[in-house]
């Protein structure tokens, strides 16, 4: 099955490609999966107000996930994001404080707790910063996260994928990111359009390996699902990129036949 990428291809992080602010980006547009097992009564150790505040989140989801998250270099002051209190309004997040001092990035529970905060920050204009940050670590904390990575070494620049997989509160997922130099690409919906059966997150990925050409990437990996039990699947993942060795998105495609 071939798939090739859609719009959505386009969302982008560009100031090299962080593995903090890929996961900020999972994070705006799968949150509230995260938040629904919270929503039941007495789940998550919340207050009944601090609950309805969460279901006004999850019910907004949608609206704001089509305002970019915009990630900036230079201090936001006391606050690692910047955001007016109210639905719809842009965030801005200071990418280092994405990072520990070493510049590994922050636990997955620490990232996705710093982004419902700033989402919190919308549903509550009441609460201080601190507090909201505060709740949203308590929801956060105990989220599992594995990365496998591939590097292309023979590419003219830096060209890898990522394959990230979080748990929290019974909820799994996972997403996959082309990355370059300057900019990283989410292709996990270009792959759910070449599935031959199930959800995204249903699928393992394994055994990543690749090739380069004088102008374009592969990323292949061994896939299996429990949809289709006893066969093995390989999955690969084609791009353009320039001279540059930088991506060329809209060129993506992703393919997954039968193994043997």
């Amino acid at each position: 099955m071939l798939a090739g990428v859609p719009a959505w291809a386009q969302i982008v992080i560009g100031n090299g490609g962080g593995l903090g602010e890929m996961q900020i980006i999972y994070f705006h547009q799968n949150l509230g999966s995260y938040l629904k097992p919270c929503l039941s009564a007495g789940a998550c150790g919340l207050t009944d107000s601090d609950r309805a505040e969460l279901a006004e989140i999850v019910n907004h989801e949608a609206s704001e996930q089509l305002v970019p998250v915009e990630f900036v270099t230079t201090s936001l002051g006391a606050s690692p994001f910047s955001t007016a209190r109210e639905w719809g309004a842009k965030i801005q997040m200071y990418s280092p404080a994405l990072y520990t001092a070493d510049g590994t990035p922050q636990d997955a529970g620490e990232i996705g707790a710093l982004l419902l905060a700033s989402r919190w920050a919308h549903a509550n204009q009441s609460k201080t910063l601190e507090q909201i940050y505060s709740l949203s670590r308590s929801i956060f904390v105990g989220m599992n996260f594995s990365k496998r990575s591939k590097q292309l070494l023979a590419a003219p620049g830096f060209l890898a994928i990522h394959n990230f997989n979080f748990q929290l509160n019974t909820q799994s997922s996972q997403a996959v990111f082309i990355e370059d130099e300057k900019n990283s690409y989410d292709v996990s919906p270009l792959i759910q359009l070449a599935l031959p059966c199930g959800e995204f997150g249903s699928w393992t990925f394994s055994n990543w390996r690749g090739e380069s050409g004088s102008s374009n990437a592969i990323f292949i990996a061994d896939a299996h699902n429990r949809c289709s039990p006893g066969n093995h699947y390989i999955l690969s993942v084609s791009v353009v990129f320039d001279r540059a060795g930088l991506l060329r998105p809209e060129t993506a495609q992703a393919r997954i036949k039968a193994g043997f």
